[in-house]
Protein backbone atom coordinates (compact mmCIF):
# COMPACT_ATOMS: atom_id res chain seq x y z
CA UNK A 1 0.00 0.00 0.00
CA UNK A 2 2.70 2.13 0.74
CA UNK A 3 4.29 1.86 -2.62
CA UNK A 4 1.34 2.23 -4.40
CA UNK A 5 0.69 5.59 -2.63
CA UNK A 6 4.53 6.76 -2.90
CA UNK A 7 4.04 6.21 -7.04
CA UNK A 8 0.55 8.41 -6.92
CA UNK A 9 2.72 10.85 -5.39
CA UNK A 10 5.40 10.70 -8.36
CA UNK A 11 1.97 11.10 -10.67
CA UNK A 12 1.02 13.78 -9.66
CA UNK A 13 5.08 15.59 -9.75
CA UNK A 14 4.22 15.21 -13.54
CA UNK A 15 7.14 12.68 -13.91
CA UNK A 16 6.65 11.01 -16.92
CA UNK A 17 5.69 6.66 -17.34
CA UNK A 18 9.19 5.88 -18.26
CA UNK A 19 10.41 7.45 -15.37
CA UNK A 20 7.80 6.19 -12.81
CA UNK A 21 8.14 2.84 -14.15
CA UNK A 22 12.04 2.71 -13.28
CA UNK A 23 10.94 4.07 -9.43
CA UNK A 24 8.18 1.29 -9.27
CA UNK A 25 10.77 -1.26 -10.30
CA UNK A 26 13.08 -0.22 -8.41
CA UNK A 27 10.92 -0.72 -5.18
CA UNK A 28 9.45 -3.92 -6.25
CA UNK A 29 12.98 -5.53 -6.59
CA UNK A 30 13.40 -4.00 -3.12
CA UNK A 31 10.35 -5.36 -1.55
CA UNK A 32 10.81 -8.83 -3.22
CA UNK A 33 14.64 -9.02 -1.85
CA UNK A 34 13.38 -8.16 2.00
CA UNK A 35 10.83 -10.48 4.49
CA UNK A 36 10.45 -6.59 6.32
CA UNK A 37 8.22 -4.26 6.10
CA UNK A 38 9.64 -1.14 4.20
CA UNK A 39 8.91 1.03 7.56
CA UNK A 40 11.41 -1.43 9.56
CA UNK A 41 13.94 -1.48 6.89
CA UNK A 42 17.27 -0.16 8.38
CA UNK A 43 20.58 1.65 7.25
CA UNK A 44 22.11 -1.84 7.02
CA UNK A 45 19.24 -3.49 5.47
CA UNK A 46 18.93 -1.08 2.48
CA UNK A 47 23.07 -1.59 2.28
CA UNK A 48 23.17 -4.85 1.74
CA UNK A 49 20.68 -4.40 -0.62
CA UNK A 50 22.30 -2.67 -2.62
CA UNK A 51 25.29 -4.75 -2.27
CA UNK A 52 23.13 -7.27 -3.58
CA UNK A 53 21.69 -5.75 -6.31
CA UNK A 54 25.14 -4.53 -8.12
CA UNK A 55 26.72 -7.77 -7.65
CA UNK A 56 23.42 -9.86 -9.29
CA UNK A 57 23.40 -7.28 -11.76
CA UNK A 58 27.30 -6.53 -12.17
CA UNK A 59 25.48 -3.00 -12.82
CA UNK A 60 28.33 0.47 -12.71
CA UNK A 61 28.38 2.87 -9.95
CA UNK A 62 26.34 4.95 -11.53
CA UNK A 63 23.81 2.74 -11.63
CA UNK A 64 24.31 1.67 -8.30
CA UNK A 65 23.84 5.39 -7.10
CA UNK A 66 20.59 6.51 -9.35
CA UNK A 67 19.30 3.16 -7.26
CA UNK A 68 20.19 4.67 -3.75
CA UNK A 69 18.64 7.99 -5.30
CA UNK A 70 15.20 6.37 -5.73
CA UNK A 71 15.61 4.92 -2.10
CA UNK A 72 16.18 8.05 -0.31
CA UNK A 73 13.20 9.79 -2.43
CA UNK A 74 10.74 6.74 -1.50
CA UNK A 75 12.13 6.58 2.52
CA UNK A 76 12.24 10.67 2.45
CA UNK A 77 9.13 10.43 1.39
CA UNK A 78 7.79 7.65 4.28
CA UNK A 79 9.33 9.99 6.82
CA UNK A 80 7.79 13.33 5.38
CA UNK A 81 3.98 11.41 5.77
CA UNK A 82 5.37 10.25 9.11
CA UNK A 83 5.15 6.35 8.49
CA UNK A 84 8.92 5.84 9.97
CA UNK A 85 10.50 8.79 12.57
CA UNK A 86 14.39 7.79 11.52
CA UNK A 87 15.29 7.29 7.87
CA UNK A 88 17.40 5.21 6.84
CA UNK A 89 19.06 7.00 4.48
CA UNK A 90 20.58 9.25 5.96
CA UNK A 91 22.90 6.93 7.14
CA UNK A 92 24.19 5.84 3.20
CA UNK A 93 26.35 8.39 1.34
CA UNK A 94 26.36 9.11 -1.82
CA UNK A 95 28.13 6.47 -4.42
CA UNK A 96 31.54 7.79 -5.84
CA UNK A 97 32.52 7.71 -9.44
CA UNK A 98 34.36 9.32 -11.41
CA UNK A 99 32.08 11.71 -14.24
CA UNK A 100 33.37 11.96 -17.74
CA UNK A 101 32.91 14.71 -19.37
CA UNK A 102 30.38 14.43 -22.44
CA UNK A 103 31.14 15.80 -25.86
CA UNK A 104 29.29 18.31 -28.05
CA UNK A 105 29.62 17.93 -31.48
CA UNK A 106 32.40 20.30 -33.14
CA UNK A 107 31.75 22.06 -36.09
CA UNK A 108 34.35 20.01 -38.12
CA UNK A 109 31.79 16.97 -37.23
CA UNK A 110 28.65 18.63 -38.37
CA UNK A 111 29.87 19.59 -41.18
CA UNK A 112 31.25 16.25 -41.96
CA UNK A 113 27.81 14.93 -41.39
CA UNK A 114 25.98 17.81 -42.75
CA UNK A 115 28.05 17.30 -45.95
CA UNK A 116 27.17 13.35 -46.29
CA UNK A 117 23.34 14.37 -46.44
CA UNK A 118 23.59 16.82 -48.84
CA UNK A 119 26.00 14.72 -51.12
CA UNK A 120 23.50 11.27 -50.96
CA UNK A 121 21.53 10.18 -53.80
CA UNK A 122 17.92 11.21 -54.23
CA UNK A 123 15.50 9.48 -52.59
CA UNK A 124 12.39 9.82 -50.91
CA UNK A 125 14.16 9.89 -47.27
CA UNK A 126 17.38 12.25 -48.63
CA UNK A 127 15.27 15.54 -47.24
CA UNK A 128 13.80 13.90 -44.83
CA UNK A 129 16.93 12.90 -43.12
CA UNK A 130 18.12 16.28 -43.80
CA UNK A 131 15.66 17.85 -41.81
CA UNK A 132 16.37 15.93 -38.88
CA UNK A 133 19.58 16.78 -38.83
CA UNK A 134 19.04 20.02 -39.18
CA UNK A 135 15.80 19.95 -36.87
CA UNK A 136 17.64 18.50 -33.78
CA UNK A 137 20.65 20.76 -34.36
CA UNK A 138 19.14 23.74 -34.66
CA UNK A 139 15.73 23.03 -31.77
CA UNK A 140 17.19 21.08 -28.59
CA UNK A 141 14.48 18.70 -28.33
CA UNK A 142 14.44 15.01 -27.15
CA UNK A 143 14.20 12.32 -29.75
CA UNK A 144 11.07 11.77 -28.38
CA UNK A 145 9.87 15.46 -28.97
CA UNK A 146 10.61 15.35 -32.25
CA UNK A 147 8.86 12.21 -33.60
CA UNK A 148 5.80 13.29 -31.65
CA UNK A 149 5.07 16.23 -34.00
CA UNK A 150 2.27 16.74 -35.97
CA UNK A 151 2.25 18.44 -39.24
CA UNK A 152 -0.20 21.07 -38.59
CA UNK A 153 1.45 22.26 -35.30
CA UNK A 154 4.26 23.47 -37.17
CA UNK A 155 4.67 27.37 -37.70
CA UNK A 156 6.57 28.32 -40.84
CA UNK A 157 6.14 32.23 -40.59
CA UNK A 158 8.45 32.35 -37.33
CA UNK A 159 9.87 28.66 -38.15
CA UNK A 160 8.22 27.53 -34.43
CA UNK A 161 6.18 24.56 -33.10
CA UNK A 162 4.74 23.72 -29.90
CA UNK A 163 6.21 20.04 -28.75
CA UNK A 164 5.37 17.53 -26.07
CA UNK A 165 8.17 16.97 -23.34
CA UNK A 166 8.55 14.93 -20.23
CA UNK A 167 5.47 15.12 -17.95
CA UNK A 168 3.17 15.48 -20.24
CA UNK A 169 4.36 19.35 -20.65
CA UNK A 170 4.30 21.80 -23.49
CA UNK A 171 7.34 24.07 -24.57
CA UNK A 172 7.62 26.42 -27.71
CA UNK A 173 10.65 25.58 -29.75
CA UNK A 174 12.20 27.64 -32.66
CA UNK A 175 14.10 25.99 -35.59
CA UNK A 176 16.61 26.60 -38.23
CA UNK A 177 15.73 28.56 -41.32
CA UNK A 178 18.14 25.79 -42.99
CA UNK A 179 15.56 23.60 -41.12
CA UNK A 180 12.07 25.37 -41.78
CA UNK A 181 13.10 25.43 -45.75
CA UNK A 182 13.95 21.55 -45.62
CA UNK A 183 10.50 20.59 -43.84
CA UNK A 184 8.72 22.47 -46.84
CA UNK A 185 10.77 20.57 -49.20
CA UNK A 186 9.93 17.56 -47.60
CA UNK A 187 6.12 18.07 -46.88
CA UNK A 188 5.65 19.35 -50.45
CA UNK A 189 7.62 16.52 -52.43
CA UNK A 190 5.46 13.78 -50.02
CA UNK A 191 2.11 15.28 -50.56
CA UNK A 192 -0.88 14.38 -49.03
CA UNK A 193 0.76 11.00 -47.83
CA UNK A 194 0.94 9.91 -44.14
CA UNK A 195 -1.22 10.14 -40.82
CA UNK A 196 -0.01 13.80 -39.44
CA UNK A 197 2.57 13.19 -38.22
CA UNK A 198 5.72 15.57 -39.40
CA UNK A 199 8.59 12.90 -39.79
CA UNK A 200 7.25 9.41 -41.69
CA UNK A 201 9.08 6.56 -42.25
CA UNK A 202 9.07 4.13 -45.28
CA UNK A 203 5.12 2.98 -44.91
CA UNK A 204 4.06 6.53 -44.55
CA UNK A 205 3.34 6.46 -40.77
CA UNK A 206 5.14 7.98 -37.96
CA UNK A 207 8.87 7.48 -37.11
CA UNK A 208 9.64 6.44 -34.55
CA UNK A 209 12.45 7.23 -31.84
CA UNK A 210 14.28 3.73 -33.49
CA UNK A 211 14.47 5.52 -36.68
CA UNK A 212 16.20 8.69 -35.45
CA UNK A 213 18.68 6.92 -33.38
CA UNK A 214 19.65 4.51 -36.40
CA UNK A 215 20.07 7.37 -38.58
CA UNK A 216 22.27 9.46 -36.76
CA UNK A 217 24.64 6.63 -35.22
CA UNK A 218 24.80 5.22 -38.76
CA UNK A 219 25.70 8.34 -40.31
CA UNK A 220 28.33 8.80 -37.10
CA UNK A 221 29.86 5.34 -37.64
CA UNK A 222 30.60 5.78 -41.53
CA UNK A 223 33.18 8.54 -39.82
CA UNK A 224 34.16 7.07 -36.99
CA UNK A 225 32.33 10.20 -34.87
CA UNK A 226 30.14 8.78 -31.46
CA UNK A 227 26.43 10.52 -32.61
CA UNK A 228 23.03 9.70 -31.11
CA UNK A 229 20.20 12.05 -31.21
CA UNK A 230 21.08 13.63 -27.38
CA UNK A 231 24.05 15.08 -28.63
CA UNK A 232 22.49 17.08 -30.89
CA UNK A 233 20.75 18.55 -27.35
CA UNK A 234 23.87 18.97 -25.94
CA UNK A 235 25.34 21.15 -28.76
CA UNK A 236 22.76 23.09 -28.93
CA UNK A 237 22.93 24.12 -25.24
CA UNK A 238 26.59 23.88 -25.49
CA UNK A 239 26.71 26.62 -28.57
CA UNK A 240 24.04 29.31 -26.85
CA UNK A 241 26.39 29.29 -23.70
CA UNK A 242 28.98 30.02 -25.87
CA UNK A 243 27.38 33.04 -27.95
CA UNK A 244 26.75 34.67 -24.41
CA UNK A 245 22.98 33.10 -23.64
CA UNK A 246 22.18 33.51 -19.96
CA UNK A 247 22.05 29.67 -18.67
CA UNK A 248 18.57 30.08 -17.41
CA UNK A 249 17.18 30.48 -21.00
CA UNK A 250 18.86 27.94 -21.92
CA UNK A 251 17.21 26.05 -19.19
CA UNK A 252 13.85 27.03 -20.87
CA UNK A 253 14.59 26.16 -24.59
CA UNK A 254 15.63 22.68 -23.14
CA UNK A 255 12.56 22.46 -21.12
CA UNK A 256 14.53 21.88 -18.35
CA UNK A 257 12.54 21.86 -14.02
CA UNK A 258 16.15 21.95 -12.89
CA UNK A 259 19.08 24.68 -13.45
CA UNK A 260 21.31 22.01 -12.46
CA UNK A 261 20.32 19.49 -14.68
CA UNK A 262 21.21 22.55 -17.32
CA UNK A 263 24.20 22.93 -16.57
CA UNK A 264 25.46 19.48 -16.97
CA UNK A 265 24.48 19.39 -20.66
CA UNK A 266 27.06 22.76 -21.50
CA UNK A 267 30.51 21.36 -22.30
CA UNK A 268 32.34 24.40 -20.43
CA UNK A 269 36.01 24.42 -21.67
CA UNK A 270 38.83 27.32 -20.97
CA UNK A 271 37.91 29.08 -24.40
CA UNK A 272 34.38 29.33 -23.57
CA UNK A 273 34.92 30.30 -20.04
CA UNK A 274 37.82 32.95 -20.80
CA UNK A 275 35.14 34.48 -23.50
CA UNK A 276 32.16 34.96 -21.01
CA UNK A 277 34.80 36.21 -17.96
CA UNK A 278 36.38 38.53 -20.41
CA UNK A 279 32.80 39.64 -21.54
CA UNK A 280 31.33 40.24 -17.93
CA UNK A 281 34.42 41.00 -15.79
CA UNK A 282 36.49 43.69 -18.87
Amino acid sequence: KLLVQYIKSKKVEGLSNRTIDYYENTLKKLEEWTIKSFINLTHTDIMEFLVFYQELNQCSKISIDNIRSILSSFFGWLELEEYIIINPMRKIPKVKFEKKVKKAFTDKEIEIMRNDLENRRKSKFKVRNQAIFEFLLSSGVRVSELCGIDTYKVNFEDNSVIVLGKGNKERLVYFSERAGHLLQVMIKERGTKGDGALFLNGKYKRLGKSGVERLIRELGAKYNIEAHPHKFRRTFATRLVRKGMPIDQVQQLLGHTSLEVTLQYVEADEESLKRVHNRFVS
